[in-house]
């Protein structure tokens, strides 16, 4: 017998015929071969000291929770929550963190908004070096120096459920290549178009 839909849910995996797929669910169907997108729950704040915990900005949340690499393990295992989610500097030093596996954490920062999406600069660095930015040895301005697999993506929230639009806009080699603009320590843009899309 297939479930009916609750008004308390928390989102998850459904197999494909197994119960009616909520807001924010991932339906697997066994016999397609099509990806579902990642699901993305609530964290809960971090114990590491000197760190500030959530909430963190709902865009940089779903930026991070899209690109991290642990988000299927999470979802077949039902562990929806990340194990750390913090807030490390101020102001326009601002970078945020959740944990991607046990080696590694995902940063981002809010870059700017266009009329329909905030852009989120995204990168994935070492529990060391997460380390050294909790503890001040890496100043924030610099965190994305330390990063791999830079992006830029556009996040569009659909509101009542727990997912978003994500949209890849750019892709950096390294920090070198992020424009001065994006980086830690700028202001947050006001696009008066969305940016061009350069990742293909």
């Amino acid at each position: 017998m297939i479930d009916e839909p609750s008004e308390n849910h928390d989102p998850h995996a459904v197999i494909a015929g197994t119960e009616i797929p909520q807001p924010g669910d991932i339906v697997i169907d066994p016999d397609l071969a099509v990806v579902p997108e990642p699901l993305v729950g609530s964290g809960r704040a971090s114990e590491l000291e000197d760190a500030t915990p959530g909430p963190l900005p709902q865009e940089a949340l779903v930026a991070m929770k899209d690109r991290r690499h642990s988000q299927w393990g999470k979802i077949l295992t039902g562990e929806v929550g990340d194990d750390l989610e913090l807030i490390i500097g101020e102001g326009k030093s601002t970078v945020y963190v959740i944990g991607d596996r046990k080696h590694h954490a995902m940063i981002s920062r809010l870059i700017g908004t266009s009329t329909s999406c905030t852009y989120v600069l995204v990168g994935r660095i070492t529990m060391d070096q997460l380390n050294e930015l909790v503890n001040g040895s890496l100043a924030p301005q610099h965190a994305f120096d330390a990063a791999a697999e830079i992006e830029v993506v556009g996040v569009a929230i659909l509101p009542g459920i727990a997912t978003a639009n994500i949209i890849e806009v750019a892709r950096y080699e390294d920090a070198g290549f992020i424009p001065a603009e994006y980086r830690v320590g700028h202001a947050l843009h006001h696009f008066a178009r969305d940016l061009e899309i350069t990742e293909y």
